[in-house]
């Protein structure tokens, strides 16, 4: 049987590789990982979403990313997420040049 690991980055891998296996359209960003005082884990990241992706969509997308973290990471007592919806590879725009100078 195989152990985890139990470096902080370690811990960061298992939080991505999660997202990978569940194939999930979010995709964690900037996580840090916290190992609390009384041994529990804090962790806190931005879940990147589709733009196009409704707000109730989104607040499931996270509460599901949430709970396979706490599945994963059982140590884990504190998990915030703060969602961000992910750049257009195009942005779309308009020459206001005109505009600003009339």
């Amino acid at each position: 049987m195989v152990e985890g690991q139990t470096r902080p980055s370690d811990l960061v891998e298992r939080i991505h590789r999660r997202r990978r296996t569940q194939r999930r359209r979010s995709r964690p960003d900037n996580v840090t990982v916290e190992r609390e005082s009384d041994g529990s884990l804090h962790l806190t990241m931005h879940a990147k979403l589709p733009g196009d992706m409704t707000l109730a969509t989104a607040a499931r997308a996270s509460a599901d990313l949430e709970k396979a973290l706490r599945a994963e990471l059982p140590d884990a007592t504190r998990v915030d997420i703060s969602s961000r919806a992910m750049e257009p590879h195009v942005v779309r725009g308009e020459d206001v040049t005109i505009e600003t100078l009339s």
